[in-house]
């Protein structure tokens, strides 16, 4: 009959699991299929709760929905934009530099 002991005494296993190891993993597996089955009900309870996180970010405001990661303009007071009105005010702005330079 062949030899089929462990040439590597790593996988030799010394003593078995005591009563608290066993009483351990065996509660955190029943913990692992209560969450799987939880788990789906939980999601769609919430989805139908219609839950948002909203995260502003200068201008920017961020939101994270049922619907994904969205990314959008701020809609306080102090946080609109025209672009028009930026453009011109840069162009005066530099006319008026290039006037004084001139003089």
């Amino acid at each position: 009959m062949r030899d089929t002991s462990s040439l590597d005494p790593q996988w030799e296993v010394d003593a078995e699991l005591g009563f608290s190891s066993r009483v351990i993993l065996t509660g955190a597996g029943i913990a692992a299929r209560v969450v799987r089955l939880l788990a789906p009900r939980a999601f769609f309870f919430a989805s139908g709760q219609q839950p948002a996180v909203t995260l502003s970010w200068g201008a920017n405001e961020y939101r994270v929905g049922r619907e994904g990661l969205q990314r959008r303009r701020r809609r306080e007071a102090g946080w609109e934009d025209n672009p028009q009105s930026n453009y011109n005010e840069a162009v005066a702005k530099k006319q008026a530099k290039a006037a004084k330079k001139a003089l």
